[in-house]
């Protein structure tokens, strides 16, 4: 059975990262069966490394279902590789398309900017 709400939160600003950690435990705690991406790029990827003070919510979304992905192109720029992220973090080549490659056919019904990043959902 496919989730009845599918989202993917895309983080392009370092400082907006705890706001979108909570909203994103918030939607999963509040919305069953929702499936969620988050997928960071440009300077949201810095929000994301290991060590940062919201890995432990990284992980308690990470164990809910919650995937992450970082943008390659993003943290290459910045002299970063894949050990630089927790472990359940994924690294696509580029954020572009991102719904699709996370492995989910995400057709866009709602994209809303809103403090700063971009979130977009579908309701099967």
């Amino acid at each position: 059975m496919s989730p009845s709400v599918r989202v993917v939160i895309h983080l392009d600003e370092r400082e907006k990262a705890a706001l979108v950690l909570r909203n994103t435990q918030n939607l999963i705690d509040d919305l069953a069966g929702v499936e969620v991406g988050v997928v960071a790029h440009a300077d949201g990827v810095e929000g994301l490394r290991t060590g940062s003070p919201r890995a432990p919510l990284m992980e308690y979304l990470a164990e809910r279902g919650v995937r992450f992905v970082v943008c390659e192109n993003a943290h290459r720029s910045r002299n970063l590789s894949e050990k630089d992220f927790p472990g359940f973090v994924e690294t696509l080549s580029s954020a572009r398309g991102t719904g699709r490659k996370i492995g989910r056919r995400v057709a866009v019904s709602a994209a809303v900017k809103r403090d700063g990043y971009l979130m977009r959902a579908e309701r099967r």
